[in-house]
């Protein structure tokens, strides 16, 4: 899932721009896996709304018309949160 998620940031984040980006981007995505494999619930947090709205952006792609593996809980299916952690760092 990295590489398909990497793959799918848009070509205008990949282009480097004027400002100089002195401390680490950080963005966490909080979403949840439904009973039936759905992605749902996704919310992205971070200390750069851009580079939040790419990492959302991104995660829909690489996740359109996936289908997740739920959860179980003794023996019954179950929606799960999941949490994913970004940094990228520029030198």
């Amino acid at each position: 899932m990295k590489k398909k998620f990497l793959d799918t940031l848009s070509p205008k984040s990949k282009q480097p721009t004027k400002e100089v980006q002195t401390e680490p981007l950080r963005s966490e995505i909080n979403y949840v896996i439904d009973e039936s494999g759905n992605v749902t619930d996704i919310a992205v947090k971070g200390n750069n709304e851009n580079f939040n709205n790419e990492i959302k952006a991104a995660f829909l792609r690489a996740n359109d018309g996936v289908k997740w593996k739920p959860s179980t809980k003794n023996g019954a299916v179950i929606s799960y949160t999941m949490r994913l952690s970004m940094t990228m760092s520029f030198q």
